[in-house]
C-alpha cells in the first residue's frame, strides 16, 4: 500500500510540474538567450502535457478492459460498499488464481509486455484484448497530444 501512495504522489508531482510550466506567463524580452529560454520552456510544457495525455489514454484503455472483464465475470465494477470501504476487496486480481495484483503488475501496456501476456503469479494467459484496449487508449492519448497539445491539424 505504501508503494501505491509513492507512485500516486509521483504522478501528482509530475502533473503539478506540467501545470506550473503551462501557467508560466513570462514574455520573451529582447536578446537571443531569453527568446531561446522561452522556446525551450514552450517545448518542455508541450512534452509534459503530451506525457500526461499518453499516460491518461493508456489508463482509460486499461480501465475500459477492467470494466469489460469484471462484467463478463459477473463481478461488480466497484466491488466495495461505500459505508464500509475494503480496499483489499476492490484491488485488481487474476481471474484464474485470484492473486491480488500490485501496482507494478497493472501498469498499462508495460506490465503486459514485461510478463509476456501472462499472470505473474500463476502463468495463466492474459487475453490479447487487454493489450488491444490499452493500445487503443494510448492512440487516443496520441491524438490528444498531436491535436490539442501540439496544435497540429489535418
Amino acid at each position: 500500500m505504501k508503494k501505491n501512495r509513492i507512485i500516486f504522489a509521483l504522478i501528482i508531482i509530475a502533473m503539478g510540474i506540467a501545470v506550473i510550466l503551462t501557467s508560466h506567463k513570462e514574455t520573451a524580452t529582447l536578446g537571443t538567450e531569453s527568446i531561446l529560454a522561452f522556446e525551450i520552456l514552450g517545448v518542455a510544457r508541450k512534452v509534459c502535457w503530451s506525457a500526461v495525455a499518453l499516460f491518461g489514454g493508456a489508463l482509460l484503455g486499461s480501465y475500459a478492459i477492467t470494466i469489460l472483464s469484471r462484467r463478463r465475470a459477473k463481478e461488480p465494477i466497484i466491488p466495495f460498499d461505500f459505508k464500509k470501504i475494503d480496499y483489499e476487496a476492490e484491488q485488481s486480481h487474476c481471474f484464474v488464481c485470484g492473486a491480488k495484483l500490485r501496482t507494478r503488475d497493472v501498469l498499462p501496456i508495460i506490465s503486459y509486455l514485461v510478463y509476456r501476456g501472462r499472470c505473474k503469479y500463476c502463468g495463466a494467459k492474459i487475453g490479447a484484448e487487454t493489450i488491444i484496449y490499452e493500445s487503443l487508449g494510448l492512440l487516443l492519448g496520441v491524438a490528444v497530444a498531436v491535436f490539442a497539445v501540439w496544435g497540429i491539424s489535418l
